[in-house]
């Protein structure tokens, strides 16, 4: 692959990380159909794609990192002290935590074994997502408000992004769907998502999976490059958009995109 090659990857990775398809699986998929490159070491380069986007997100919530940080003091003394801060630093530490705890071992133990997570995980998220959908166009329109992050909702969500370590599963169709599940509006649901995504793809995914394979290539970083820049301009777009259109047709619309791909997946497997 050429620097070219790599820019297209990173561009894919850049759009592809906020929307509720797996990134690692499609561009895997790409590189393995087009680039001649073996499952593995497809899966290595889209890890390192992901540094791109794991900036931008680091870019975007720079003032809820800087604040979160800044609170870790006030938290290790007043870890009770029921504060909005003191709530938000304990929602990130018990979803990171355990996100490590069910994403670590499916990391080191089983990334290339899953070839892409299966067709089956895939179309469970599809099915999630439609089902979202229809729930939101069901639901009575609510006021624009904010739901206060808690401990019972950090749990869920931590479980469920451990989970997405497995390539195939879309870390934040599985996500979004569990906070819209769990009450959280779109727009809120799409933010936080994005927010907790920044620890666990920098431990979880990045760290650990280039640990496990530590191949870099000198051309890898023009992609990086474009996976940042893409990937600012699509969380900023995605973020807006959800805030003011109707989110069912947004689930409704990436469940079928899930299911397409799972059918060309399915076909290239054939060939």
């Amino acid at each position: 692959m050429d620097a070219l090659s790599y820019i297209l990857i990173g561009i894919l990775q850049g759009i592809l990380e906020w929307l509720p398809v797996s990134s690692k699986g499609m561009e895997a998929l790409i590189m393995v159909k087009f680039f001649d490159k073996t499952l593995s070491e497809a899966l290595v380069i889209a890890l390192w794609m992901h540094i791109g986007t794991l900036l931008a997100a680091m870019v975007y919530y720079k003032v809820e990192i800087l604040g979160t940080v800044k609170n870790l003091k006030n938290y290790t003394k007043n870890p009770s002290e029921d504060t909005q801060a003191n709530r938000l630093t304990s929602f990130v530490i018990i979803t990171t935590f355990l996100t490590g705890l069910i994403g670590t071992p499916l990391l080191l133990f089983g990334l290339d074994r899953f070839n892409f997570a299966g067709n089956a995980a895939m179309l469970l998220i599809a099915f999630f997502l439609v089902l979202t959908g229809v729930f939101q166009w069901s639901a009575k329109k609510k006021e624009n408000t904010e739901k206060d992050v808690n401990l019972k909702d950090s749990i869920f969500l931590g479980i469920a992004q451990g989970f997405t370590a497995m390539p195939g599963l879309s870390r934040s169709g599985t996500t979004v769907s569990t906070l819209m599940f769990r009450g959280y509006s779109a727009g809120e649901a799409l933010r936080i998502s994005f927010f907790v995504s920044i620890p666990a793809v920098l431990g979880v995914e990045v760290l650990l999976g280039l640990l496990k394979n530590s191949t870099f290539d000198i051309l890898f970083i023009p992609g990086i490059a474009a996976s940042f820049i893409f990937g600012l301009v699509t969380i900023k777009s995605l973020v807006k958009v959800a805030e003011k259109i109707n989110f069912g047709y947004f689930c409704f619309s990436f469940g079928f995109i899930i299911i397409v791909f799972v059918i060309i997946s399915s076909l290239y497997n054939i060939f």
